[in-house]
């Protein structure tokens, strides 16, 4: 559990460093479903890192351990699947991906999880494909996250330099940081294309000290 708060948070390195713990703990264990789950969170952490070979790596453990009887684990395997696929460059199959398996969490009511999914389908370049679902999921989840990453979808989608950069400083202020980057990164394109070079050099700057 640590591991996947430091993950969302985007510490890669701490993230790494629990779920290798768990790893640990969870293989004399012969705890299955940890096991698994613990390997994935290793490749995910490998992939906020940007080291997508190590990541492979982890991943293909995880699929020698088997199956897990925990459902959103399977899930979120896939996920980060979808994840090293957008690593290695092709985004067309990453959103195809994610996509599948956001649409099985709404079928199945895993809202929370659904909506991280389509929060992906965003940072992988499709924001008018989430947009609607994050704005419905937002209006019934508690919490700031996902109504962070709707306001971020709407700010993408609809080419919002202004709401854009409040994504940022929410995700900033709920630490959800390797969201804010992105987002500010975003913000940075934006302004370029409008060509405003100055709040785009900005924007770069708030990147780089969040990363």
């Amino acid at each position: 559990v640590l591991g996947e708060t430091w993950r969302d948070r985007g510490y890669g390195g701490r993230a790494l460093e629990n779920f290798q713990h768990a790893v640990v703990l969870a293989e004399p264990a012969h705890q299955q479903a940890s096991l698994v789950w613990s390997w994935v969170g290793v490749a995910q952490g490998h992939l906020l890192r940007g080291d997508g070979d190590e990541a492979a790596v982890a991943l293909a453990h995880a699929d020698e351990v088997g199956d897990s009887p925990v459902g959103t684990s399977a899930a979120t395997r896939e996920r980060t699947r979808a994840w090293l696929t957008a690593c290695r460059g092709d985004l067309p199959a990453a959103r195809t991906h994610v996509a599948a398996i956001a649409d099985a969490m709404q079928s199945d009511g895993v809202i929370v999880f659904e909506a991280v999914l389509r929060h992906d389908l965003v940072r992988f370049g499709d924001a008018a494909a989430a947009v609607g679902r994050l704005a419905e999921l937002a209006a019934v989840i508690e919490g700031p996250w996902i109504r962070v990453m709707a306001d971020h979808a709407l700010a993408v989608a609809s080419h919002d330099a202004a709401l854009l950069q409040l994504a940022v400083d929410q995700f900033e202020a709920i630490d959800s940081i390797v969201f804010g980057a992105e987002a500010a990164l975003e913000l940075a394109e934006l302004h370029r294309q409008a060509g405003q070079p100055r709040p785009a050099a900005a924007a770069e700057r708030r990147a780089q000290r969040l990363i």
